[in-house]
């Protein structure tokens, strides 16, 4: 993992970069943007950009981790709007052998309310991610930004502790139950564990996790590509189906593509 110092936003002034192995300037690989705490803001110089690596994705990585996908993980002044978010992406596809189709957004505390943000300001800006995991996100549930995310289809997995002391854990149980009472296209799944205050980000991302469908968070992600506008988010082919389950309702993805809803 590389410390870039580099203004790509007017509030981001360096970022890490993990690059997988085999990136050869010939392969495009998919690109997660993790988004920090408050606890990490600063200014992106050498001095500042190594709080990034306290929590989450980037802490993994530096310990060994080495996933198959690009990361940028920015270091930010204040809280990325969905703009600077579109900044970084753009400079992220520019810049990088990046397969647009599979461009994610993930955050926690201050970062999972910009990861919530994506998908707020209009639906050509969301509809460039394939899917979002926010983690005990410091943004209140929003009526348009959840009807953008049902109506595209965004695939969404939200975790939260129940004992969180600075993120009401109602706030990421009014997300998933107002996208979902919107008719999504692709349920909104929440994970809410009953203990661990206000880290949920280090069992969410922790790549030896098996409790996301028999998997970690990573394999859910990227199952998930951007479809072309107005279908629902896809994953890629598949021999067996796929299956996510809400409460009593499970959606099936087969190996063509198609979905299917049945009751259980």
């Amino acid at each position: 993992m590389k410390a870039i110092t580099k203004q790509i936003t007017p509030i981001c002034g360096g970022f890490y970069e993990h690059l997988p192995s085999g990136y050869d300037n010939v392969k495009r690989f998919p690109l997660v943007l993790f988004l920090h705490g408050r606890g990490e803001i600063g200014s992106g110089s050498q001095t500042d950009l190594p709080s990034i690596l306290r929590n989450g994705l980037p802490k993994f990585i530096n310990a060994g981790f080495n996933p198959d996908f690009i990361m940028l993980a920015p270091q930010f002044k204040q809280s990325a709007s969905v703009l600077d978010l579109d900044q970084l992406y753009t400079y992220a596809i520019n810049n990088y052998l990046v397969d647009t189709s599979k461009v994610y957004v993930t955050g926690l505390s201050m970062g999972g309310g910009s990861t919530w943000g994506a998908a707020s300001y209009n639906e050509t800006l969301a509809d460039k991610y394939a899917a979002l995991v926010p983690i005990c996100g410091a943004w209140k549930p929003e009526p348009y930004t959840m009807s953008v995310i049902a109506k595209l289809g965004i695939p969404v997995l939200a975790t939260h502790n129940t004992d969180d002391p600075t993120v009401s854990v109602n706030d990421t149980i009014g997300w998933v139950d107002g996208i979902n009472a919107r008719s999504p296209k692709v349920p909104a799944i929440k994970t809410i564990w009953p203990s661990g205050g206000h880290n949920a980000w280090d069992r969410t991302h922790d790549p030896a996790s098996k409790e996301f469908f028999g998997g970690n968070i990573w394999t859910w992600l990227l199952q998930f590509s951007r479809p072309q506008a107005g279908q629902p988010p896809v994953p890629n082919p598949i021999t067996t189906p796929y299956i996510l389950q809400i409460g009593s309702e499970k959606v099936t993805c087969y190996s063509d593509g198609t979905w299917k809803k049945t009751n259980v």
